[in-house]
């Protein structure tokens, strides 16, 4: 299951400055203790550093907030009306809602879902936000 940056960060989306960096504090405590018994923890702690890097960043944060709100609504599903088939249909059978289309195949194993995306699309994110703020 992929998590948000604020769920990395263990703050609601609509935190504040100071309570992001309270919890980035703690966090960051948290896996120094870590780092002394888990050499995977430092791996761990990357994500939640690029994960406080974008939310701490106005600019970032704007566009990471519009980002994931296209993603949410590209995931609802649009309900057709009943069509003539499904009024006329027998109650225990099910009503076809048309011909099955095959996913379209564009080439590449990655999906959204891939860390090795995720990380790469959050640090094209820090990129681009830097840029802008030097562009000022």
């Amino acid at each position: 299951m992929k998590k948000s940056l604020y769920e990395l960060l263990e703050v609601g989306d609509n935190a504040a400055a100071q309570t992001i960096d309270a919890a980035y504090e703690r966090i960051r405590e948290r896996f120094a203790a870590l780092e002394e018994t888990d050499p995977t923890a430092s791996e761990s702690f990357k994500l939640v550093t690029i994960a406080y890097e974008v939310v701490s960043d106005p600019v970032a944060r704007d566009m990471y907030d519009r980002r994931i709100a296209r993603q949410k609504a590209l995931e609802i599903q649009v309900v057709a009306p009943p069509s003539d088939a499904a009024q006329n249909a027998p109650k225990n059978e099910p009503v076809s809602a048309g011909p099955k289309t095959e996913p379209r195949n564009r080439g590449s194993s990655a999906t959204l879902a891939s860390p090795a995306l995720w990380v790469g699309a959050v640090a094209f994110l820090m990129v681009f936000a830097a840029v802008i703020l030097l562009l000022r």
